[in-house]
């Protein structure tokens, strides 16, 4: 399977992966084929792009954790977000209240966060091969959960034992929980954003610690990534200015990941780059926004150009991602496409084995599907 803009989706191409609306109720179900009224139906829920299985690639690509426990945990900070945001109306501030709705919500948190590392440390060789696709509505919710998914991996990388990758994980999953006191108009502007409304959003990580700060269910790693995941390596973020050596290493993690997640998304203002294009924006910002080392570990996880990616080579042919080599992820295994009219046919290369051809880009279809 591939992922491809939706506006590049021919009708009767069949959906490679369940689109899940804000309740974790299908949207698009795999293996239908797409109709207009089915492309329509996910542009309309503000999804712009879509896996699929096509003369190109008919690979099965697995996700980190599975698709049962993402729509879970989806849905879990969603009831929660909102549990905790009532609350705080209804007392009239933004101070924690400890009672029994707020716990289980924060407990509710913490069980995902625990069911999160359980999965990944049951491959702990696991790598994010897989483009997570997010619908207008809830893209605050599935940034989180993939904030959470993409700091674990991190976290085993940087051989962090299991409670402290449990403790990122909570950190990461809240860490735009300030979001839920900012007018959700502002956070969905299409637009650019004026000062006012830019500094009222940068706002969030300090209301999402101050209110946060008081629960015996976060700790104070998981605070950590509340309040400095907007932090620079050079002083320049916010909310606090402060500079690298000031910075939490686990708010240093979940800045590369939200960031990361963030440009590989789609959003009402621009489409969302590819794996490669954000991970060279990201090793382009070492020193002046990111750490030098968390960069170097989160890309040993990462892969720039994730199976059923369309790319094309340095000889001018086009080939589709087959497999991994996991030592050196710039050079996987391809199938060269050859066209003739309608008909594609293949021939498999490996690109350890060819070092005279490399991936110049990823091939941006019109007309591929």
């Amino acid at each position: 399977m591939r992922l491809v803009p939706v506006n590049s989706i021919k009708e009767g191409s069949i959906l490679a992966k369940t689109i899940y609306n804000g309740n974790g109720i299908p949207l698009l179900r795999e293996g239908y084929p797409l109709n207009r009224k089915l492309i329509d139906r996910a542009l309309n829920n503000g999804v712009y792009s879509l896996y699929i299985h096509d003369k190109y690639s008919n690979e099965i690509i697995e996700d980190v954790i599975s698709p049962d426990l993402r729509q879970r945990a989806i849905h879990t900070l969603k009831g929660s977000f909102s549990n905790i945001y009532k609350d705080a109306l209804y007392s009239g501030n933004h101070k924690f209240r400890k009672n029994q709705k707020i716990d289980s919500a924060l407990n509710d948190v913490s069980v995902i966060a625990k069911q999160f590392v359980d999965d990944i440390l049951s491959n702990k060789d696991v790598i994010i091969n897989l483009v997570d696709i997010k619908t207008m509505d809830d893209y605050t919710y599935q940034h989180c959960v993939n904030v959470a998914i993409l700091a674990i991996v991190l976290g085993v990388e940087l051989r962090y034992d299991k409670k402290i990758l449990e403790s990122i994980a909570v950190g990461a999953l809240l860490h735009d929980f300030g979001k839920v006191f900012i007018p959700k108009e502002l956070l969905l502007k299409p637009g650019k954003l004026t000062d006012s409304e830019l500094k009222h959003i940068k706002e969030h990580p300090s209301l999402g610690h101050e209110y946060l700060k008081n629960s015996p269910a976060v700790n104070n790693i998981s605070l950590s990534i509340i309040l400095e995941h907007h932090e620079k390596a050079n002083g320049a973020g916010y909310p606090g200015s402060i500079n690298t050596v000031k910075i939490s290493p686990f708010a240093k993690m979940a800045a590369v990941c939200d960031v990361y997640d963030a440009l590989a998304s789609d959003r009402p203002y621009r489409k969302a780059m590819s794996p490669n294009e954000a991970l060279e924006l990201i090793m382009g910002s070492c020193g002046d926004d990111f750490d030098l080392d968390i960069v170097k570990a989160f890309i040993n996880r990462i892969v720039p150009y994730p199976v059923g990616t369309l790319v094309e080579l340095s000889n001018n042919k086009l080939a589709v991602i087959k497999k991994l080599n996991h030592e050196y992820v710039l050079r996987p295994v391809v199938n060269l496409v050859e066209r003739n009219g309608d008909e594609v046919s293949f021939s498999e290369l490996d690109l350890m084995k060819k070092t005279n051809i490399v991936i110049r880009n990823v091939y941006r279809e019109e007309n591929a599907s």
